[in-house]
Protein backbone atom coordinates (compact mmCIF):
# COMPACT_ATOMS: atom_id res chain seq x y z
CA UNK A 1 0.00 0.00 0.00
CA UNK A 2 1.31 3.46 -0.90
CA UNK A 3 2.12 5.47 2.23
CA UNK A 4 0.18 8.40 0.76
CA UNK A 5 -2.96 6.23 0.78
CA UNK A 6 -2.63 5.28 4.46
CA UNK A 7 -6.00 5.95 6.15
CA UNK A 8 -5.63 9.05 8.37
CA UNK A 9 -8.21 7.62 10.75
CA UNK A 10 -5.77 4.85 11.71
CA UNK A 11 -3.26 7.46 12.88
CA UNK A 12 -5.80 8.90 15.30
CA UNK A 13 -6.65 5.39 16.51
CA UNK A 14 -2.97 4.77 17.24
CA UNK A 15 -2.87 8.11 19.07
CA UNK A 16 -5.84 7.03 21.21
CA UNK A 17 -4.03 3.78 22.11
CA UNK A 18 -0.87 5.69 23.06
CA UNK A 19 -2.87 8.07 25.24
CA UNK A 20 -4.57 5.10 26.91
CA UNK A 21 -1.28 3.49 27.96
CA UNK A 22 0.51 6.72 28.93
CA UNK A 23 0.32 8.76 32.17
CA UNK A 24 -2.30 11.49 32.46
CA UNK A 25 0.43 14.12 32.41
CA UNK A 26 1.28 13.20 28.80
CA UNK A 27 -2.28 13.13 27.45
CA UNK A 28 -2.12 16.64 25.98
CA UNK A 29 1.32 16.29 24.34
CA UNK A 30 0.62 12.87 22.83
CA UNK A 31 -2.85 13.91 21.68
CA UNK A 32 -1.66 17.12 20.01
CA UNK A 33 1.25 15.32 18.35
CA UNK A 34 -1.07 12.64 16.98
CA UNK A 35 -3.54 15.20 15.65
CA UNK A 36 -0.70 17.17 13.99
CA UNK A 37 0.72 14.05 12.31
CA UNK A 38 -2.76 13.11 11.09
CA UNK A 39 -3.24 16.63 9.66
CA UNK A 40 0.04 16.28 7.73
CA UNK A 41 -1.11 12.88 6.44
CA UNK A 42 -4.37 14.44 5.22
CA UNK A 43 -2.38 17.14 3.41
CA UNK A 44 -0.31 14.47 1.63
CA UNK A 45 -3.35 12.61 0.30
CA UNK A 46 -3.77 12.97 -3.47
CA UNK A 47 -7.25 13.18 -4.95
CA UNK A 48 -9.08 10.11 -6.13
CA UNK A 49 -9.70 6.56 -4.89
CA UNK A 50 -6.63 5.66 -2.84
CA UNK A 51 -7.49 2.51 -0.89
CA UNK A 52 -9.96 -0.25 -1.72
CA UNK A 53 -10.26 -3.58 0.08
CA UNK A 54 -12.39 -6.66 -0.43
CA UNK A 55 -15.23 -7.39 1.98
CA UNK A 56 -17.17 -10.59 1.20
CA UNK A 57 -18.11 -10.12 -2.46
CA UNK A 58 -17.93 -6.32 -2.38
CA UNK A 59 -15.19 -3.77 -2.90
CA UNK A 60 -15.01 -1.34 0.03
CA UNK A 61 -13.51 2.10 -0.71
CA UNK A 62 -11.84 3.10 2.57
CA UNK A 63 -10.01 6.19 1.32
CA UNK A 64 -11.53 8.44 -1.34
CA UNK A 65 -10.26 12.01 -1.35
CA UNK A 66 -11.14 15.33 -2.92
CA UNK A 67 -10.93 18.98 -1.86
CA UNK A 68 -14.15 19.02 0.17
CA UNK A 69 -13.26 15.81 2.03
CA UNK A 70 -9.81 17.13 2.94
CA UNK A 71 -11.34 20.39 4.20
CA UNK A 72 -13.85 18.48 6.33
CA UNK A 73 -11.05 16.30 7.72
CA UNK A 74 -8.99 19.36 8.69
CA UNK A 75 -12.09 20.81 10.38
CA UNK A 76 -12.51 17.65 12.48
CA UNK A 77 -8.80 17.69 13.35
CA UNK A 78 -8.96 21.36 14.35
CA UNK A 79 -11.80 20.56 16.73
CA UNK A 80 -9.88 17.57 18.10
CA UNK A 81 -6.77 19.70 18.70
CA UNK A 82 -8.85 22.28 20.59
CA UNK A 83 -10.47 19.57 22.71
CA UNK A 84 -7.11 18.03 23.63
CA UNK A 85 -5.56 21.41 24.38
CA UNK A 86 -8.44 22.90 26.38
CA UNK A 87 -9.49 19.90 28.43
CA UNK A 88 -6.83 20.29 31.20
CA UNK A 89 -7.98 23.89 31.79
CA UNK A 90 -11.30 22.50 33.06
CA UNK A 91 -9.51 20.77 35.91
CA UNK A 92 -10.47 17.37 34.48
CA UNK A 93 -7.40 15.95 32.72
CA UNK A 94 -9.40 12.79 32.10
CA UNK A 95 -7.45 10.33 29.98
CA UNK A 96 -10.54 8.21 29.36
CA UNK A 97 -12.39 11.13 27.78
CA UNK A 98 -9.40 11.87 25.57
CA UNK A 99 -9.23 8.25 24.40
CA UNK A 100 -12.96 8.05 23.59
CA UNK A 101 -12.86 11.51 22.00
CA UNK A 102 -9.90 10.68 19.78
CA UNK A 103 -11.62 7.47 18.69
CA UNK A 104 -14.80 9.41 17.83
CA UNK A 105 -12.72 11.84 15.75
CA UNK A 106 -10.98 8.89 14.07
CA UNK A 107 -14.27 7.26 13.08
CA UNK A 108 -15.55 10.65 11.92
CA UNK A 109 -12.51 10.94 9.62
CA UNK A 110 -13.24 7.43 8.40
CA UNK A 111 -16.76 8.46 7.38
CA UNK A 112 -15.47 11.61 5.68
CA UNK A 113 -13.02 9.65 3.50
CA UNK A 114 -15.33 6.67 2.84
CA UNK A 115 -16.18 5.95 -0.77
CA UNK A 116 -18.97 3.43 -0.21
CA UNK A 117 -21.94 2.81 2.05
CA UNK A 118 -20.45 -0.17 3.91
CA UNK A 119 -17.53 1.87 5.24
CA UNK A 120 -19.83 4.79 6.11
CA UNK A 121 -22.27 2.54 7.96
CA UNK A 122 -19.68 0.64 10.03
CA UNK A 123 -17.70 3.71 11.04
CA UNK A 124 -20.82 5.71 11.85
CA UNK A 125 -21.89 3.02 14.30
CA UNK A 126 -18.45 2.98 15.91
CA UNK A 127 -18.61 6.78 16.13
CA UNK A 128 -21.95 6.55 17.93
CA UNK A 129 -20.55 4.03 20.41
CA UNK A 130 -17.55 6.26 21.10
CA UNK A 131 -19.78 9.24 21.90
CA UNK A 132 -22.03 7.02 24.02
CA UNK A 133 -18.96 6.02 26.05
CA UNK A 134 -18.13 9.72 26.51
CA UNK A 135 -21.59 10.38 27.91
CA UNK A 136 -21.48 7.41 30.27
CA UNK A 137 -18.09 8.37 31.68
CA UNK A 138 -19.42 11.04 34.03
CA UNK A 139 -20.91 8.16 36.04
CA UNK A 140 -24.13 9.92 37.08
CA UNK A 141 -27.69 8.66 36.78
CA UNK A 142 -28.43 11.57 34.44
CA UNK A 143 -25.54 10.50 32.21
CA UNK A 144 -26.78 6.92 32.20
CA UNK A 145 -30.24 8.01 31.05
CA UNK A 146 -28.89 10.45 28.44
CA UNK A 147 -26.44 7.86 27.12
CA UNK A 148 -29.10 5.21 26.67
CA UNK A 149 -31.38 7.67 24.85
CA UNK A 150 -28.50 8.74 22.59
CA UNK A 151 -27.60 5.13 21.82
CA UNK A 152 -31.21 4.19 21.06
CA UNK A 153 -31.58 7.05 18.59
CA UNK A 154 -28.22 6.39 16.89
CA UNK A 155 -28.97 2.68 16.49
CA UNK A 156 -32.37 3.59 15.04
CA UNK A 157 -30.63 5.76 12.45
CA UNK A 158 -28.30 2.86 11.72
CA UNK A 159 -31.24 0.50 11.14
CA UNK A 160 -32.77 2.88 8.62
CA UNK A 161 -29.46 3.49 6.87
CA UNK A 162 -28.77 -0.23 6.52
CA UNK A 163 -32.27 -0.83 5.17
CA UNK A 164 -31.63 1.81 2.52
CA UNK A 165 -28.29 0.20 1.66
CA UNK A 166 -30.10 -2.90 0.38
CA UNK A 167 -32.16 -0.80 -2.02
CA UNK A 168 -29.00 0.99 -3.18
CA UNK A 169 -27.20 -2.29 -3.88
CA UNK A 170 -30.25 -3.76 -5.64
CA UNK A 171 -30.51 -0.68 -7.88
CA UNK A 172 -26.82 -0.16 -8.73
CA UNK A 173 -25.24 -3.57 -8.08
CA UNK A 174 -22.70 -2.11 -5.67
CA UNK A 175 -22.37 -0.12 -2.46
CA UNK A 176 -19.80 2.23 -4.01
CA UNK A 177 -20.91 5.86 -4.07
CA UNK A 178 -19.59 6.16 -7.61
CA UNK A 179 -22.00 3.44 -8.78
CA UNK A 180 -25.09 5.67 -8.51
CA UNK A 181 -26.60 6.41 -11.92
CA UNK A 182 -29.76 8.16 -10.73
CA UNK A 183 -30.79 10.25 -7.71
CA UNK A 184 -30.82 8.27 -4.48
CA UNK A 185 -34.29 9.55 -3.56
CA UNK A 186 -35.71 7.78 -6.63
CA UNK A 187 -34.53 4.26 -5.76
CA UNK A 188 -36.35 1.77 -3.48
CA UNK A 189 -35.26 2.42 0.07
CA UNK A 190 -33.56 5.67 -0.83
CA UNK A 191 -35.73 7.49 1.69
CA UNK A 192 -34.29 5.26 4.44
CA UNK A 193 -30.73 6.25 3.55
CA UNK A 194 -31.64 9.93 3.83
CA UNK A 195 -33.68 9.43 7.00
CA UNK A 196 -30.84 7.52 8.64
CA UNK A 197 -28.36 10.25 7.76
CA UNK A 198 -30.73 12.93 9.09
CA UNK A 199 -31.04 11.09 12.40
CA UNK A 200 -27.26 10.91 12.65
CA UNK A 201 -27.14 14.64 11.91
CA UNK A 202 -29.72 15.39 14.59
CA UNK A 203 -32.07 17.10 12.15
CA UNK A 204 -35.54 18.11 13.28
CA UNK A 205 -37.66 16.44 14.73
CA UNK A 206 -34.77 14.71 16.55
CA UNK A 207 -32.82 17.95 17.00
CA UNK A 208 -32.65 17.29 20.74
CA UNK A 209 -30.10 14.47 20.40
CA UNK A 210 -26.95 16.50 21.19
CA UNK A 211 -28.62 18.93 23.65
CA UNK A 212 -29.97 15.93 25.53
CA UNK A 213 -26.52 14.31 25.62
CA UNK A 214 -25.06 17.56 26.97
CA UNK A 215 -27.22 17.26 30.11
CA UNK A 216 -25.25 14.44 31.63
CA UNK A 217 -21.85 14.45 29.97
CA UNK A 218 -18.72 15.36 31.94
CA UNK A 219 -17.15 18.75 31.23
CA UNK A 220 -14.00 17.31 29.63
CA UNK A 221 -16.05 14.88 27.55
CA UNK A 222 -18.37 17.63 26.30
CA UNK A 223 -15.57 19.18 24.24
CA UNK A 224 -15.72 16.15 21.91
CA UNK A 225 -19.51 15.95 21.64
CA UNK A 226 -20.02 17.90 18.40
CA UNK A 227 -16.66 17.46 16.66
CA UNK A 228 -17.24 14.52 14.31
CA UNK A 229 -20.94 13.64 14.09
CA UNK A 230 -22.43 16.83 12.52
CA UNK A 231 -19.63 17.26 9.96
CA UNK A 232 -19.68 13.61 8.87
CA UNK A 233 -23.49 13.62 8.56
CA UNK A 234 -23.50 16.82 6.49
CA UNK A 235 -20.80 15.32 4.25
CA UNK A 236 -22.83 12.15 3.66
CA UNK A 237 -26.03 14.10 2.92
CA UNK A 238 -24.21 16.30 0.43
CA UNK A 239 -22.70 13.24 -1.26
CA UNK A 240 -25.96 11.30 -1.46
CA UNK A 241 -28.01 14.34 -2.53
CA UNK A 242 -25.99 16.46 -4.94
CA UNK A 243 -27.30 19.11 -5.05
CA UNK A 244 -29.32 19.17 -1.83
CA UNK A 245 -33.09 19.36 -2.54
CA UNK A 246 -34.76 22.67 -1.77
CA UNK A 247 -36.90 20.92 0.86
CA UNK A 248 -33.83 20.94 3.08
CA UNK A 249 -34.07 24.74 3.28
CA UNK A 250 -37.17 24.41 5.44
CA UNK A 251 -35.59 21.64 7.50
CA UNK A 252 -32.51 23.73 8.17
CA UNK A 253 -34.52 26.82 9.07
CA UNK A 254 -36.64 24.82 11.53
CA UNK A 255 -33.42 23.65 13.22
CA UNK A 256 -32.20 27.25 13.39
CA UNK A 257 -35.54 28.37 14.88
CA UNK A 258 -35.34 25.55 17.43
CA UNK A 259 -31.92 26.82 18.49
CA UNK A 260 -33.06 30.43 18.86
CA UNK A 261 -36.32 29.81 20.71
CA UNK A 262 -35.23 27.01 22.99
CA UNK A 263 -31.64 28.07 23.36
CA UNK A 264 -32.99 31.01 25.37
CA UNK A 265 -35.07 28.60 27.44
CA UNK A 266 -32.14 26.25 28.17
CA UNK A 267 -31.63 25.57 31.85
CA UNK A 268 -27.85 25.19 31.67
CA UNK A 269 -25.07 26.72 29.61
CA UNK A 270 -24.15 23.27 28.27
CA UNK A 271 -27.60 22.63 26.81
CA UNK A 272 -27.73 26.19 25.44
CA UNK A 273 -24.43 25.65 23.63
CA UNK A 274 -25.62 22.36 22.17
CA UNK A 275 -28.75 24.05 20.83
CA UNK A 276 -26.64 26.81 19.28
CA UNK A 277 -24.68 24.07 17.50
CA UNK A 278 -27.95 22.59 16.23
CA UNK A 279 -28.88 26.01 14.84
CA UNK A 280 -25.55 26.40 13.04
CA UNK A 281 -25.92 22.90 11.59
CA UNK A 282 -29.39 23.78 10.33
CA UNK A 283 -28.05 27.02 8.85
CA UNK A 284 -25.34 25.10 6.96
CA UNK A 285 -28.00 22.69 5.67
CA UNK A 286 -30.31 25.52 4.55
CA UNK A 287 -27.52 27.44 2.80
CA UNK A 288 -26.33 24.32 1.00
CA UNK A 289 -29.85 23.59 -0.25
CA UNK A 290 -30.47 27.20 -1.32
CA UNK A 291 -27.52 27.26 -3.70
CA UNK A 292 -25.06 29.02 -1.38
CA UNK A 293 -22.79 25.99 -1.17
CA UNK A 294 -19.71 28.03 -0.31
CA UNK A 295 -21.34 29.59 2.76
CA UNK A 296 -22.85 26.25 3.74
CA UNK A 297 -19.49 24.49 3.58
CA UNK A 298 -17.81 27.34 5.48
CA UNK A 299 -20.21 26.90 8.41
CA UNK A 300 -19.83 23.11 8.20
CA UNK A 301 -16.05 23.36 8.47
CA UNK A 302 -16.34 25.74 11.44
CA UNK A 303 -18.70 23.47 13.40
CA UNK A 304 -16.07 21.32 15.20
CA UNK A 305 -14.11 24.34 16.44
CA UNK A 306 -17.31 26.15 17.44
CA UNK A 307 -18.53 23.12 19.39
CA UNK A 308 -15.18 22.61 21.16
CA UNK A 309 -14.74 26.28 22.09
CA UNK A 310 -18.41 26.71 22.95
CA UNK A 311 -18.54 23.73 25.26
CA UNK A 312 -15.29 24.86 26.88
CA UNK A 313 -16.86 28.23 27.72
CA UNK A 314 -20.12 26.57 28.72
CA UNK A 315 -18.29 24.13 31.01
CA UNK A 316 -16.60 27.09 32.68
CA UNK A 317 -20.01 28.66 33.20
CA UNK A 318 -21.30 25.43 34.73
CA UNK A 319 -18.34 25.35 37.12
CA UNK A 320 -19.21 28.84 38.40
CA UNK A 321 -22.99 28.55 38.07
CA UNK A 322 -25.17 30.50 40.51
CA UNK A 323 -28.85 30.34 41.29
CA UNK A 324 -29.32 33.47 39.19
CA UNK A 325 -28.80 31.38 36.01
CA UNK A 326 -32.01 29.53 36.71
CA UNK A 327 -34.10 32.74 36.56
CA UNK A 328 -36.99 32.28 34.06
CA UNK A 329 -35.69 29.07 32.50
CA UNK A 330 -37.58 27.04 35.06
CA UNK A 331 -40.91 28.25 33.70
CA UNK A 332 -40.11 28.42 29.99
CA UNK A 333 -41.12 25.67 27.58
CA UNK A 334 -38.70 22.74 27.34
CA UNK A 335 -39.09 20.94 24.00
CA UNK A 336 -37.03 17.94 25.04
CA UNK A 337 -39.33 16.74 27.83
CA UNK A 338 -41.07 14.16 25.62
CA UNK A 339 -37.75 12.76 24.45
CA UNK A 340 -36.38 12.56 28.00
CA UNK A 341 -39.47 11.13 29.62
CA UNK A 342 -41.53 9.27 27.03
CA UNK A 343 -39.04 6.90 25.43
CA UNK A 344 -37.01 6.33 28.56
CA UNK A 345 -40.10 5.70 30.70
CA UNK A 346 -41.16 2.95 28.31
CA UNK A 347 -37.71 1.40 28.58
CA UNK A 348 -37.74 1.78 32.36
CA UNK A 349 -41.16 0.14 32.57
CA UNK A 350 -39.89 -2.84 30.57
CA UNK A 351 -36.90 -3.05 32.89
CA UNK A 352 -39.16 -3.03 35.96
CA UNK A 353 -41.26 -5.83 34.45
CA UNK A 354 -38.15 -7.89 33.82
CA UNK A 355 -36.89 -7.29 37.37
CA UNK A 356 -40.32 -8.24 38.74
CA UNK A 357 -40.22 -11.51 36.80
CA UNK A 358 -36.74 -12.12 38.15
CA UNK A 359 -37.97 -11.67 41.74
CA UNK A 360 -40.98 -13.92 41.07
CA UNK A 361 -38.73 -16.67 39.74
CA UNK A 362 -36.43 -16.24 42.74
CA UNK A 363 -39.35 -16.94 45.09
CA UNK A 364 -39.87 -20.39 43.52
CA UNK A 365 -36.75 -21.56 45.29
CA UNK A 366 -35.45 -23.76 42.47
CA UNK A 367 -31.81 -24.59 43.05
CA UNK A 368 -30.87 -23.99 39.42
CA UNK A 369 -32.56 -20.59 39.37
CA UNK A 370 -30.86 -19.64 42.61
CA UNK A 371 -27.49 -20.66 41.20
CA UNK A 372 -28.05 -18.61 38.04
CA UNK A 373 -29.07 -15.61 40.13
CA UNK A 374 -25.98 -15.87 42.25
CA UNK A 375 -23.83 -16.10 39.14
CA UNK A 376 -25.56 -13.07 37.61
CA UNK A 377 -25.17 -11.14 40.85
CA UNK A 378 -21.50 -12.01 40.93
CA UNK A 379 -20.96 -10.30 37.58
CA UNK A 380 -23.64 -7.59 37.54
CA UNK A 381 -24.19 -6.68 41.19
CA UNK A 382 -22.83 -3.64 42.99
CA UNK A 383 -19.46 -5.31 43.54
CA UNK A 384 -19.60 -7.47 40.43
CA UNK A 385 -17.18 -7.61 37.54
CA UNK A 386 -19.24 -5.41 35.21
CA UNK A 387 -19.78 -2.79 37.91
CA UNK A 388 -16.08 -2.60 38.69
CA UNK A 389 -15.00 -2.36 35.04
CA UNK A 390 -17.88 -0.29 33.63
CA UNK A 391 -18.44 2.00 36.56
CA UNK A 392 -22.21 2.47 36.21
CA UNK A 393 -23.61 -0.90 37.25
CA UNK A 394 -26.70 -1.91 35.29
CA UNK A 395 -25.84 0.43 32.42
CA UNK A 396 -23.61 -2.36 31.15
CA UNK A 397 -26.62 -4.68 30.96
CA UNK A 398 -28.59 -2.04 29.04
CA UNK A 399 -25.82 -1.55 26.50
CA UNK A 400 -25.20 -5.28 26.05
CA UNK A 401 -28.93 -5.82 25.54
CA UNK A 402 -29.22 -2.99 23.02
CA UNK A 403 -26.22 -4.24 21.04
CA UNK A 404 -27.60 -7.79 21.06
CA UNK A 405 -30.94 -6.52 19.71
CA UNK A 406 -29.07 -4.46 17.14
CA UNK A 407 -27.12 -7.52 16.00
CA UNK A 408 -30.33 -9.55 15.63
CA UNK A 409 -32.03 -6.88 13.50
CA UNK A 410 -28.81 -6.32 11.52
CA UNK A 411 -28.68 -10.00 10.55
CA UNK A 412 -32.35 -10.12 9.56
CA UNK A 413 -32.44 -6.95 7.42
Amino acid sequence: MNIAAFPPSLLLMVTAVLVAVSPNSRTRSIGLAGVAITAVAVGLLPNGLLLEVGFMKYAVALVLNDASRSAAAWAVLAGAALAVFLSPFLGENDRRSAVAGLLSAAFGLGVVFSGDLIAIFLQWELLALSITALIFMSGTEQARAAGIRFLLLQLSGGFLFKYGMHGYEASFGSYLLSAATQPVVEIPGGWALIAGACIKLGAWPVAMVLPDAARGIARSGSLWLGIALPVSALMVLNILLTPLPTEFIALGLVMAAYAIVYGIAARTAMVRMARIGVGLTGLALALGASGSETMGWAITWLLPAVYALGFFLAAGAVASQTDRERRTAEVLVDTDWLWRTGLFRVASALAQVSFGLRDLIAQTGFGLVTAVQRLARQYTGVGGLLSRTWGIGYTAIWVIGLLALYAMIYLTL
